[in-house]
């Protein structure tokens, strides 16, 4: 051990008695505070006693070390049980909510095509209805009527008093 672990042992102890002094002198009458404080003889221990006490709280500071670090141990592996099981518990939920959202995408895709060709076919029959009956339509060109009435037949006259010749005979003058 340095001398500079020494001192800090023996400021360590002096401050120990110290403290024992003042709680005496907090007990004991005025009076009697000097006399109690005089009375105790402050020794230094021996090297070896030192090193003994410091055995002694290095074993105690080992024991508590392992202690904690047993006891780091144990709460870290039931920490890590318990994250494995609600991990897989977290892992079951998601894969049910992640069906959920297919399930449901799905049956909105239904929907939206379901009502678009819903609308389609309305709009298609307003349109062909529109077409047919609100657009009016050219007449049908009625050949004219043509009424032929037959001509009375005519008296084929007498050539020998008319000027009238037919075309067709010629005379011979």
């Amino acid at each position: 051990m340095t001398d500079n672990q020494v001192r800090v042992l023996d400021h360590a102890l002096d401050s120990t008695v110290f403290t024992q002094a003042s709680a005496l002198s907090l007990r004991a009458p005025v009076d009697k505070r000097a006399d109690a404080i005089e009375d105790r003889t402050m020794t230094s221990p021996s090297r070896e006693e030192v090193d003994a006490k410091l055995k002694t709280i290095e074993t105690k500071v080992d024991g508590r070390l392992a202690a904690i670090e047993l006891t780091l141990e144990s709460g870290i592996s039931s920490l890590k049980t318990n994250m494995d099981a609600h991990s897989a518990s977290i892992d079951a939920q998601f894969a049910r909510f992640e069906a959920s959202m297919h399930k449901s995408q799905a049956d909105t895709v239904k929907w939206v095509v379901g009502i678009v060709l819903i609308l389609g076919t309305i709009g298609l029959a307003i349109m062909t209805f529109l077409f047919n009956n609100v657009v009016t339509k050219a007449p049908a060109v009625v050949p004219p009527i043509v009424i032929t009435i037959p001509s009375p037949p005519q008296a084929i006259p007498d050539n020998s008093s008319s000027s009238w010749t037919s075309p067709t005979r010629k005379e011979s003058r």
